[in-house]
């Protein structure tokens, strides 16, 4: 009985405190850790047109989120999200999240709870780069972060 309530507790606390550690780190996009842009990815999202979403712009339906070279990295790379984790965030509290293995996901289920002061956090856990007109290949170290507020219905 005891691991049943601990399993339990477990699954209902660690999304809130994994989030509660971006909130603590900032939502903002993640900061160059070692001061190489290169080591920066941007995270853009796009809509079913292939037209860039503004920053703060709520997602309706299918939406692919990519990730991009920062334009202060001399060398071109080419990313692939391989896996992600999205959230539905209020406040601090995760309202709903989903797993992902690739880099689109379709937010028409999530448009009934947007609430102005909502966003949504995008950690993606997995990406894959090519450098150098595909000689190197490689897997990027630790997660890309992007936070996208609403700013406005």
């Amino acid at each position: 009985m005891i691991f049943l309530n601990l399993q339990f507790h477990m699954k209902h606390i660690l999304p809130f405190l994994a989030l509660l550690l971006f909130n603590l780190t900032s939502f903002a996009q993640q900061a160059a850790k070692t001061g190489d842009p290169c080591r920066d990815p941007f995270i853009s999202l796009y809509d079913a047109n292939q037209q860039k979403l503004p920053e703060g712009t709520l997602p309706q339906g299918k939406v692919m989120i990519l990730v991009r070279n920062n334009p202060n990295c001399s060398k071109h790379f080419t990313f692939k999200a391989e896996k992600m984790t999205v959230y539905l965030v209020g406040g601090v509290r995760p309202l709903a999240q989903a797993q992902l293995n690739g880099n689109s996901f379709d937010f028409s289920e999530w448009q009934k709870f947007y609430k102005e002061a909502d966003r949504i956090l995008i950690e993606i856990t997995e990406v894959s780069y090519t450098y150098n007109k595909g000689e190197e290949k490689g897997t990027f170290p630790g997660s890309v972060i992007k936070n996208w507020s609403f700013k406005g219905r």
